[in-house]
Parts: structure tokens; C-alpha cells; sequence
């Protein structure tokens, strides 16, 4: 699973996951209204991603849950989170440990949290960019907490042979 966050215009948020199921990529936005920082909406990101591999490891037993992110500033605060025998962590990283344990919870053996360079060619990284980048722009038009599951369709699937092509080049 990948998870991103945007911040635009210093004020609105959102946050993309993007995975792979079945050979076809799948996506959410999610709208944060206003926050204060990039930081947030990262930590956000990969917050709904838990929440999403919960839903997802529920009907089909998943083992193990891997979130790529392009934030190392979120992997050491995670990482910090989880080394910690404080429990007074920002209400987001708590989440994120909380959200460990309900997979735990599910059967899941491992959950890592994994770093991904930005803006490579990783369709699943490009993908989950366009998704925070729209729910960006919906928290700007007034939305906050809303949730969509695939907002672009069929454009997702185009986009992510766009990219599958551009990293096959690439490996050449």
C-alpha cells in the first residue's frame, strides 16, 4: 500500500492510498480540511492506510501489511512512536500504534512501515500523490473527513499503465 499526503496553499490537507488488487490499481482520497502542516497530512496518510488494510485483511487473511511512504520524517516519528515506552505520542502516531495492534489483532504477523522515493517511477506512489492531491482540493471546496474510494475511475487505470510504461523505460 502506498500512502501520501499534500498540503496546498499552507492550510488544506489530503491524503492518497493507492494499492494493487486483483492486476487492477485501486485508490482513496481523503479530504483533511484544515491542518497545519505537510507532516500532518502524511501521518494521515498512512494512518488511513491501516484503516484501509483493516477493511482489506478482513475477508482475505492477509499476513503481513507493507506502507510505502516518501516522508522519512514520518518513518523516524513512527519509528520513535513504536521505540517509546511514553504513551503521550501526537494523537496521530498513537493511531498509527493503535492501528498495529487491531491488525495484530486480525492475524496479521508483520505490519512495516517502508520508504519510497518520491515522484520516482513507482506507479503506486505516483498514483497515491494524484489521490492526496485531490483530496486537497476538496478540503479547499469545503470538504473535511470525506472519503472516496477510486474518484478517478478508469483514469486510474490508464494512469497507472502511463506509469508501469515510463518504469519500464527507465530499467533499460
Amino acid at each position: 500500500m502506498f500512502a501520501d499526503g499534500s498540503f496546498i496553499e499552507r492550510r488544506w490537507g489530503g491524503c492518497g492510498i493507492a494499492y494493487e488488487r486483483n492486476g487492477h490499481w485501486c485508490g482513496r482520497a481523503v479530504a483533511l480540511g484544515t491542518i497545519p502542516d505537510n507532516q500532518a497530512a502524511e501521518l494521515v496518510g498512512v494512518l488511513e492506510a491501516l484503516l484501509l488494510a483493516e477493511q482489506l485483511v478482513r475477508p482475505r487473511g492477509a499476513r503481513r501489511v507493507i506502507v510505502l511512504t516518501d516522508s522519512m520524517a514520518v518513518l523516524k516519528a513512527i519509528e520513535a512512536a513504536q521505540q517509546s515506552t511514553r504513551c503521550h505520542h501526537s494523537p496521530h502516531l498513537q493511531k498509527i500504534l493503535d492501528g498495529e495492534v487491531r491488525l495484530r489483532d486480525l492475524g496479521v504477523e508483520e505490519t512495516r512501515f517502508t520508504w519510497i522515493k518520491g515522484h520516482g517511477t513507482s506507479a503506486g506512489n505516483r498514483l497515491a500523490d494524484v489521490l492526496a492531491g485531490y483530496g486537497s482540493r476538496k478540503s479547499r471546496a469545503g470538504h473535511r473527513g470525506d472519503r472516496w474510494d477510486d474518484p478517478h475511475g478508469e483514469d486510474m487505470e490508464v494512469c497507472a499503465a502511463s506509469h508501469r510504461a515510463i518504469a519500464a523505460a527507465a530499467m533499460r
